[in-house]
């Protein structure tokens, strides 16, 4: 759908430091996700057929708010050794419904490459104990680029299972992602860290796989991920869900998988299903 309808905002500027060039080529912002698409190129390629890695990144705006990473995947640029190609994803949960345009900082600490690649740049820093050599920035970028908004439907319904209940607590579509947020009412606090559960998000001529999730006491480092809030919720987002799709919708958790602490590989299982219909408007 973004590819489709030319969603986001070509960007395409650069900064060089120490011969590594960082571009940004493009932003694209919604109520789930602010992604953008960045390059490293170094000149001449200085013998580097390696992978450069963008570290310490941070994402903030005009008024002072700071967005959360999700996550961030980089590969070589098949059409120019040497260089990398990388997209990084950003939690928008701090941007207003009504955001529209907006302001944004991203600024870039530094670049790391293996310690072979990078041994001829003259300010690399070595990480002591690590085959990572560290090239300091800052890269510092300022751009404007419109958030896209979100079809949001307030849910807060409750469905049990073998005596255990689950709660939907809201579900926003958008171009990048269906994101929906769930919680444990009998459970003060959440179930452990590194679990995951079945689930499936259908509407009328569009499934998701059934897939297995993880989530984690923290933003997850890849698009699997699901994730805690600060209010005790959990948010997990089906990538590129069909946006125009209105109307009624259905989520299936199958089952929920906790790790029991000091035991192990030892682990509790939920079975479902449990079943969610709602409509996004």
């Amino acid at each position: 759908y973004i590819v489709e309808h030319a969603l986001g905002q070509e960007l395409h500027r650069s900064q060089t430091i120490d011969d590594i060039t960082v571009t940004l080529d493009r932003v694209y912002a919604d109520a789930n996700r602010i992604i953008v698409f960045y390059g490293i190129t170094v000149r001449d390629m200085r013998g580097s057929d390696g992978l450069w890695h963008a570290g310490d990144i941070k994402l903030t705006d005009s008024t002072g708010r700071t967005y959360q990473m999700l996550y961030q995947q980089e590969q070589v640029d098949p059409a120019s050794m040497g260089s990398t190609l990388g997209v990084i994803s950003f939690d928008p949960g701090a941007l207003p419904v009504d955001a529209g345009d907006v302001t944004f900082r991203m600024l870039l600490s530094g670049v790391g490459a293996s310690r072979d690649t990078a041994t001829s740049f003259r300010n690399g820093q070595a990480i002591p104990d690590d085959q990572i050599v560290r090239v300091p920035g800052p890269w510092i970028f300022d751009f404007t680029a419109p958030v896209f908004p979100g079809r949001i439907a307030e849910i807060n319904k409750t469905d049990t299972a073998n005596g255990i209940a689950v709660q939907l607590d809201r579900v926003v579509i958008t171009p990048s992602a269906a994101r929906v947020y769930f919680h444990f009412p009998a459970y003060a606090d959440p179930p452990t860290p590194r679990a995951g559960a079945e689930m499936r998000l259908t509407t009328n001529g569009w499934s998701s796989d059934w897939g297995w999730l993880h989530w984690l006491p923290w933003l997850p480092q890849g698009p699997r991920g699901a994730w805690l809030t600060e209010d005790n919720t959990y948010a997990f987002d089906f990538p590129m869900p069909p946006y125009d799709k209105r109307g009624p919708w259905k989520l299936t958790f199958k089952e929920f998988q906790f790790s029991i602490p000091g035991i192990g590989s030892g682990h509790q299982q939920w079975k479902g299903p449990w079943v969610f219909r709602f409509t996004i408007p």
